[in-house]
């Protein structure tokens, strides 16, 4: 058709050319959204900087963490970890302080989160012997 007003015959096959590169790109940006939709990731660093940044402001407390483990499914982000308070404590007040930093992590974020914890008592040597979780605290700078 634009040969027709060019006069120009290579024109015809160049757009040809760039029409089927654009949708061989758009097939491969749909394809890889919709599989990365599917497998699980690891949440994005700078959201794991906020849950630290949170965590740690409660070491003050005498309240510690490890193992935090994070994935996204889908829009979803699941985040775990181990809550270490002071053994003193009454399994009760550990529950509601488990209880007050999972509401606070969830509210962190406007996607929908879930947060699983686990009490553990600070200063007892077994709860750092988690077999098979890799502790990898991500540099604050």
């Amino acid at each position: 058709m634009i040969v027709k007003f060019t006069g120009w015959l290579i024109i015809d096959p160049v757009i040809a050319i760039l029409v089927a590169l654009n949708i061989i790109y758009t097939g491969y940006k749909l394809i890889s959204r919709s599989a990365s939709g599917l497998m699980d990731a690891v949440i994005p660093e700078e959201d794991t900087r906020k849950i630290m940044a949170y965590l740690d402001s409660l070491k003050e407390q005498g309240i510690d963490y490890h193992s935090l483990m994070t994935r996204m499914s889908g829009q979803r982000k699941f985040i775990s970890l181990h809550l270490l308070v002071p053994g003193e404590w009454s399994v009760k007040q550990g529950h509601d302080m488990a209880d007050q930093v999972e509401e606070t992590i969830i509210g962190l974020f406007d996607e929908p989160v879930t947060v699983s914890t686990h009490i553990e008592p600070v200063g007892d040597p077994s709860s750092m012997k988690d077999i098979g979780i890799v502790r990898r605290k991500i540099d604050m700078e």
